[in-house]
């Protein structure tokens, strides 16, 4: 399966403001519940996904980070992705794209094996400075699709 065909471009967002990761974020569930029809509430979600990152190791020195929650009585796979228009600083790190995840309590192959390959493309310096340099959702959709990424 290609990463490209578990996401949408309405759940992209590219070239926003931003100033920090946690904006990112909300910004990224606020999208996620416009968009989708989930049994659980939305601040029960962002609890959820603040509270994993209250663990940290969810921003890594390539310049990506990967806030994910794993949710109760949820049975699904959301992956939304924010490029800000600049980079926003977490520590020493400039993040230069937001991959949020969303998955069941239980463990989910198909969620790992995403996260992996999102780290992965963070590691391929010449595709993750074209995806950064996306102008618009669907130029990230269309390099995501070209680099098929297996999943």
């Amino acid at each position: 399966m290609k990463l490209s065909s578990l996401l949408s471009p309405e759940l992209v967002c590219v070239g926003r403001p931003f100033t920090a990761k946690e904006e990112i974020i909300e910004e990224l569930l606020r999208e996620i519940f416009r968009r989708r029809r989930l049994s659980l509430s939305f601040e029960a979600v962002r609890q959820a996904v603040l509270e994993r990152e209250s663990l940290g190791g969810t921003v890594f020195p390539t310049g990506i980070a990967t806030p994910h929650a794993r949710l109760e009585g949820f049975d699904d796979l959301l992956i939304a992705v924010c490029v800000p228009a600049k980079p926003v600083r977490d520590g020493e790190v400039l993040i230069r794209e937001v991959v949020l995840l969303l998955t069941a309590k239980t463990a989910s192959t198909l969620y790992l094996n995403s996260l992996a390959a999102f780290l992965k493309i963070s590691q391929d310096e010449d595709l993750f400075r074209c995806l950064v340099g996306a102008g618009t959702p669907q130029d990230f959709m269309s390099l995501m699709k070209d680099a098929a990424v297996e999943v």
